[in-house]
């Protein structure tokens, strides 16, 4: 990892994997550390895929260095995360899993801290079962964006984008963070089930906030937002 270079902060399906990991942490064990990278060509325009049962993740998306790089902690061996790039389809796929998911992944305990390259990596889909994600995107070519969360918290961090983006974002259950831009134009659209929404500190009652620059802003950040029951906190930079 170039930590230098990039610092870190990061629904059926999900709901799934919430039932099953993160239920009884179990007696602590200590945590084995893998390092990976994998590269696409320089020209690529490549997705991410990326899934993991519970733990913390922390993503972030820049400009420069391998297509993606990762460290993996984790205390498991049968839960031991992979990064490959198959690149036999018409886009290169850059891929980060584990396993199938036993019942005593319920005891595995996961940091993962993926950096990628996002003048090539330029669609991303992270699913994550249970746990803390924080994902951050700036300075790059990213196009669109999926993230979906069974339960925990999720923060994702905008504020640094310089082309246009639009993203899907899902949680089961918990407290969605987004730092959004302030000098580009941005539209969230959300639903709450149960739980509430604020601006800046202040609840919103409405379910699309769009900025009064949207419709002028030669960048703009289109946000479509699920939230089963929960918080959703919105902050302006």
């Amino acid at each position: 990892m170039r930590a230098c270079r990039r610092p870190f902060s990061s629904l059926s399906s999900v709901v799934l994997l919430a039932s099953i990991v993160g239920c009884d942490p179990g007696p602590s064990r200590p945590l084995e550390v893998v390092r990976s990278s994998v590269d696409v060509a320089a020209d690529a325009r490549g997705r991410a895929e990326l899934q993991m049962a519970g733990g913390d993740l922390h993503v972030f998306v820049g400009e420069g260095g391998s297509a993606a790089e990762a460290e993996f902690q984790f205390d498991w061996e049968p839960m031991r995360p992979k990064l490959d790039v198959d690149t036999s389809g018409p886009m290169p796929l850059v891929r980060i899993g584990q396993p199938s998911i036993p019942e005593e992944a319920r005891r595995s305990h996961n940091i993962w801290k993926v950096s990628y390259d996002g003048s090539r990596i330029t669609q991303y889909a992270l699913t994550q079962g249970v746990g803390a994600c924080a994902l951050t995107i700036t300075g790059s070519r990213v196009e669109q964006f999926e993230v979906r969360l069974g339960t925990g918290s999720l923060t994702i961090d905008l504020s640094g984008v310089v082309r246009s983006v639009s993203g899907r974002i899902e949680l089961n259950n918990g407290r969605l963070v987004l730092q959004l831009p302030h000098r580009h134009g941005v539209k969230v659209h959300r639903k709450i089930v149960v739980g509430y929404a604020t601006l800046n500190g202040e609840e919103q009652k409405d379910a699309t906030w769009t900025s009064a620059n949207y419709d002028t802003a030669p960048i703009r950040v289109d946000l479509d937002v699920l939230v089963l029951g929960g918080e959703i906190e919105m902050k302006t930079q």
